[in-house]
């Protein structure tokens, strides 16, 4: 854990990672948004993008947006 803390601090300080949310917070989001797939009932999954794949796309946009400087 703080080895992907230093990483993302890193990031930020060199300006490819946004500063506005703390980077153990930031952590716990993107962690948050990679399981929320996990965790949805198949009627979740099922109304969003088919596949895997689609999904995967959705959370490296959602994860991208959150980063973004």
């Amino acid at each position: 854990w703080r080895n992907r803390v230093r990483a993302v601090t890193r990031a930020q300080r060199n300006g490819s990672v946004s500063t506005e949310i703390g980077a153990s917070e930031l952590l716990v989001l993107v962690y948050a948004i990679t399981r929320a797939w996990v965790v949805a009932t198949p009627e979740a999954r099922a109304a969003g993008r088919a596949g895997k794949s689609g999904q995967r796309k959705v959370v490296y946009e959602a994860v991208r947006r959150l980063v973004e400087p």
